[in-house]
Order: C-alpha cells, then structure tokens, then sequence
C-alpha cells in the first residue's frame, strides 16, 4: 500500500518549509503525475522492440539520480 510513503512525502515537504495547503497539492501533483507515467510506460511498453530502450533511458536516469548527489571529492 503507497499511504505510508505519502504520508512521509508530506512530512518531508512539511519540514522542508511548505504549507500545509502547498505541500498537499505537490503532493497531489505528483501521484497524478506517477499514474500518467503509468499510462505513458504501458503504451510505450506495447510498441515492438521498445524493451531494449526503456530499459536503457530507466538505467541511465537511476544512475543519474544516484550519482549526481555524491562527493566528487573523495582524494582529500
């Protein structure tokens, strides 16, 4: 069930400064924006051959996302 990670999505819009009323509707905004890539994905997914290259443009934004927040400082 996704009701516990949206309770800690409000919580952490909370905390990160937005009021109630704000961080409900980027809340809001991003679940429907999660079930419009849902749609998005199942029609893309139906298209002949398209496996190979969802999956590639899937990895490279999941390393994007994890590599763009490390150090790059790691020598000193």
């Amino acid at each position: 069930m996704q009701l516990p990670q949206e309770f800690g999505d409000f919580a952490l819009l909370l905390r990160a400064g937005f009021d109630k009323k704000k961080a409900l509707g980027w809340n809001l905004l991003s679940g429907m924006l999660s079930v419009l890539g849902a749609i998005v994905g199942c029609a893309v997914g139906s298209v002949d051959n398209a496996e190979p290259w969802i999956l590639m443009f899937v990895a490279g934004t999941f390393l994007y996302v994890g590599l763009v927040r490390l150090p790059f400082d790691w020598h000193n």
